[in-house]
């Protein structure tokens, strides 16, 4: 299972980073949180019973590890137009919108953040999201909903 999983890391390693930037916002504290997932997942990798779920286990291992990363950090760093790079679907939008966009999303809960984050920054569908966050998908479904709402609420009118 070992080498399904480094597989499944060097697959994965740009959308792992891009999950990790959209919480940490810098690219350094990005990069460490995807070498401790790494690391953690290398660790536990008999934990997983069956291959077809290590990426869901790997992202949900990266979350979690991103979350208690952003809630250590004193204070929140400004985006970078390095950003765009690796959040493509932010490519378009002007950088006084995406600053208030990403604003607005680090304003949500933990959960809501996830699913925004997964949905938007990496087309997950709602059943790998699903999976990966361990909710049922009409769970996953009301909170990316309910938290494009508040998105909205938060832009004041839209984005």
């Amino acid at each position: 299972m070992r080498e399904e999983l480094i597989a499944t890391l060097k697959e994965n390693q740009t959308a792992l980073y891009r999950v990790a930037l959209g919480y940490v916002h810098t690219e350094a504290e990005a990069l460490d949180i995807v070498q401790i997932s790494a690391e953690k997942a290398l660790r536990q990798v008999g934990q997983v019973k069956e291959k077809q779920y290590l990426k869901t286990w790997l992202f949900r291992i990266l979350i979690n590890t991103a979350i208690d990363a952003q809630r250590k950090q004193a204070r929140r760093h400004e985006i970078g137009d390095d950003v765009l790079t690796f959040m493509p679907a932010l490519a378009g939008i002007a950088p006084e919108t995406r600053l208030a966009l990403e604003q607005a999303v680090s304003d949500l809960s933990d959960k809501e953040q996830a699913i925004i984050r997964l949905h938007f920054f990496e087309d997950q569908t709602f059943g790998e999201i699903a999976l990966t966050l361990q909710l049922s998908e009409n769970t996953v479904k009301t909170t990316y909903y309910r938290s494009l709402k508040k998105l909205e609420a938060l832009m004041d009118g839209g984005i």
